[in-house]
């Protein structure tokens, strides 16, 4: 051992009593966000504060429809929603394959196909006066609809066409019940005066127009 080292080692007895003389408070967890006390919103603010979701999804949770058609847009917009391509993903045998039923074109089922490209929901659409511009990232292609529609309520209207579009595509797969656009334009009449309760009397003329 150099004297440097033994000096410093001699040092240390009386380092170690004054530590032993100072008072200190004890160990605690300080968590550095809000005012240092845990709770699970703060930390899920802090996971998510550099995280921004698509703007449609906000609008989801913003709109006036019910719960159970808001959750339903939500599985649409996260493509969640069980089309037969998510089923066929997921390994459950279909003996009647995975083409979409609702049109002639021997097409795979996804969530654009169904509600946007098959040529039963462009004619659906087309009586509400909407025209897609179609896109991988459905999204995008509420935003740019959205811009150009400026209309009020859109994203009412839009949840409520896909889930009676939805609703129409089961009838015909476990009702046999065979879809037409008058059947389905009496459906999304109904589900809109539905939700008129939903919506102050003063622009319930527009939802009506």
């Amino acid at each position: 051992m150099s004297r440097a080292a033994y000096n410093e080692f001699l040092l240390f007895p009386s380092a170690v009593q004054s530590l032993k003389d100072e008072q200190y408070d004890s160990d605690a967890w300080v968590y550095q966000w809000s005012n240092g006390i845990y709770t699970s919103n703060n930390y899920y603010w802090l996971q998510f504060q550099d995280y921004s979701p698509p703007a449609p999804l906000s609008w989801i949770w913003k709109a006036k429809s019910m719960p159970k058609i808001k959750f339903f847009a939500w599985l649409l917009l996260v493509g969640r929603l069980n089309t037969r391509d998510v089923l066929r993903r997921r390994n459950k045998h279909l003996e009647e394959g995975y083409n979409c039923v609702m049109c002639q074109d021997q097409v795979l089922e996804s969530s654009l196909h169904l509600f946007f490209e098959c040529s039963s929901a462009a004619a659906r659409w087309f009586a509400l006066g909407i025209q897609w511009n179609t896109q991988p990232d459905i999204c995008d292609m509420l935003c740019n609809q959205r811009l150009t529609a400026g209309r009020p309520f859109f994203m009412d209207f839009f949840m409520i066409a896909t889930w009676t579009i939805w609703k129409e595509r089961n009838d015909f797969i476990f009702n046999y019940k065979a879809p037409s656009i008058g059947s389905w334009k009496r459906a999304f009449k109904a589900e809109v005066n539905l939700h008129l309760l939903r919506i102050p009397p003063s622009k319930r003329p527009v939802i009506m127009n």
